[in-house]
């Protein structure tokens, strides 16, 4: 029979800077920085489990193990902990693991890997991922043994990518100015094909002189459209039908030289199509602009220099959308949002603190690109204060004029909550109800420095690829949270009253909040669960436990701030003591 002291999955993201080259383990006491069991890896910057270690470093009964990584500078991260309890004896050798995808069905529940077959690999134990949809996933794991007394359950998170094959386009269609809507535009016959490399003859015959847009979009295999893209162009009575014109080129701005402009397309006899790139347009300012060209005849001969005008109106300005004007109770860290203006790459905004003398008092000043809203940061507005606020675009690389200022006022019945971040991985929890709920807001002032947010569920924030799983900071949970530098993190909003927030506390492990606003001793906060027999063990996130059955408490106090994770051997329903 084979024995495993334990399986841990682990990703060493704690020194993210700089290559990983060894990581210590030790068992109990903490030998001190370096002076652990060293194991040498290789250049990777990651370990993909942890080997077993052997049954002689342990003392019977519960040993707390701890592993930490260092990389190629000697510095070392954080040392991660977990318990094992060790009996030696055959029959709780453990025989059994078990496995599950994303949510636990409970103990003994999960996919069983035997192993006491002869031909199971401890160190290589493959799982099947058939059937998962593409996307984040979390796989746990815990060993059983032949009491079924089951390990804490070891979890990781891991992403599935869809295979992506290459996508017939079938159809096209092309509309002149207005858009009769999907599927309701001119028909474009084409080969079915995953790229479209041919010329379409469009008819304009019958169409008066003037500008007009010419757009096309095309239709996939699976009945999905593509993006519409649009051209302008311009139809000019020219000459009065003068016969023999074989080629004609147009420019705006310095002539290129003769032959050296953009052809011309005649729609017939006497009428010339000018069709613009859209980056012709796009780099112009709003007015009158001209547009020269000239032709040949079939011998060769160009005709003299021929010119008309045009005019791009004037780009309208944003319209604001969120702080409305007078809008009161507001928060600080407010996303403001307005309306798009047609064509424009980026949008500027200022929030000033009086509108008289707007440009002398502006106190936030910041560009963004494409996207009409923005997040404005904890640390810019206060409470109870009233602020003025306008948008403009640039299109064409020129600025529009300011939107009409915006009047609105801040909360005044928020209080700060300051959660102090150390570099590296952190465990932290609030007891102010946030006045906003999105992890975005309430991390904006941090978000140079923050890494990663883990949720209790094994959930993610990743801001740098955009992956947001969390979405909403919800008061009764503890988050894991990784810093690239330390920093605190200010939460503003409502204290709660922890005699009325209950916490419902799953089978297994649990990351939680403490919501009480000044330390207890763990006996003393988690007194109903210690009552009720449920709890196994409370770790923080220093490595410190609370271990009742065997009465251990390095922990000593719970502290406003702090997560704290809980292993409970069924689901129960936590309320703190009053503060």
């Amino acid at each position: 029979m084979k024995t495993i002291i334990f399986l841990l999955f682990i990703i060493p993201t704690l020194l993210l800077s700089q290559d990983i080259d060894k990581y210590e383990y030790y068992v109990g006491t903490d030998p001190g920085v370096g002076n652990g069991t060293i194991v040498m890896v290789g250049p990777d910057e990651s370990v993909s489990f942890l080997d077993s270690i052997p049954s002689s470093t342990f003392s019977p009964g519960l040993n707390m193990v701890c592993i930490r990584f260092g990389n190629d500078d000697a510095i070392w991260g954080l040392a991660k902990c977990m318990f094992i309890l060790y009996t030696p004896t055959s029959q709780d050798s453990i025989i059994v693991l078990e496995y599950f995808f994303d949510d636990d069905p409970g103990l003994d529940e999960g996919q069983k890997i035997d192993l006491t077959e002869e031909s199971i690999d401890i160190d290589n134990i493959e799982v099947s991922i058939v059937g998962l949809e593409t996307g984040l996933h979390k796989i746990g794991m815990r060993a059983g043994n032949s009491a079924n007394q089951w390990s804490p359950t070891v979890s990781q998170t891991f992403f599935i990518a869809k295979a992506i094959d290459p996508i017939e386009l079938v159809s096209g269609e092309y509309y002149i100015d207005e858009d009769p809507g999907l599927g309701m535009a001119n028909e474009l016959s084409i080969a079915p094909s995953n790229q479209i490399f041919d010329e379409f003859e469009i008819t304009l015959n019958g169409l008066s002189p003037g500008f007009y847009t010419l757009c096309v979009r095309f239709l996939n295999e699976f009945d999905e459209w593509s993006s519409t893209q649009c051209s302008p162009f311009f139809i000019q009575e020219f000459f009065d039908g003068t016969p023999g014109i074989a080629a004609g080129e147009f420019w705006i701005g310095t002539d290129p030289g003769v032959g050296n402009a953009n052809d011309i397309r005649f729609v017939e006899p006497g009428k010339m199509a000018i069709l613009f790139d859209q980056a012709m347009l796009t780099g112009l300012a709003p007015g009158t602009h001209t547009i020269y060209s000239r032709v040949k005849d079939s011998s060769g001969t160009w005709s003299m220099i021929y010119n008309f005008d045009f005019t791009i109106d004037a780009q309208g300005v944003p319209v604001l959308v969120y702080p409305a004007d007078m809008a009161t109770d507001v928060e600080i860290i407010p996303k403001t949002d307005w309306n798009a203006v047609p064509t424009a790459t980026s949008y500027n905004i200022e929030i000033s603190t009086d509108f008289v003398e707007f440009d002398d008092n502006i106190i936030f000043s910041e560009s963004v690109a494409f996207l009409t809203e923005l997040i404005i940061p904890e640390g810019i507005l206060d409470t109870n204060k009233t602020y003025y606020w306008r948008v403009n675009a640039i299109v064409g690389g020129n600025e529009t004029d300011w939107s009409a200022y915006y009047t609105f006022t801040t909360k005044d019945d928020l209080v700060k909550f300051v959660i102090q971040l150390s570099q590296g991985w952190n465990m932290i929890s609030s007891n102010v109800e946030s006045d906003v709920s999105s992890l975005p807001s309430i991390t904006s002032a941090i978000s140079d420095k923050l890494v990663i947010i883990k949720d209790n569920g094994g959930n993610i924030y990743y801001p740098q690829f955009e992956i947001d799983l969390i979405e909403n900071w919800d008061i009764s949970q503890g988050y894991q949270i990784f810093m690239n530098e330390a920093a605190n993190l200010n939460i503003w909003g409502s204290i709660v009253n922890p005699t009325q927030e209950v916490i419902s506390l799953n089978a297994g492990w649990n990351m939680v909040s403490y919501l009480r606003n000044s330390n207890m001793a763990p006996p003393t906060a988690l007194n109903s669960l210690v009552q009720a027999g449920l709890l196994v063990i409370v770790k923080d996130n220093l490595g410190n436990i609370y271990y009742p059955d065997f009465e251990i408490d390095t922990i000593e106090l719970m502290k406003p701030g702090q997560g704290y994770q809980m292993f409970l051997i069924n689901s129960f329903d936590l309320t703190y003591p009053a503060n």
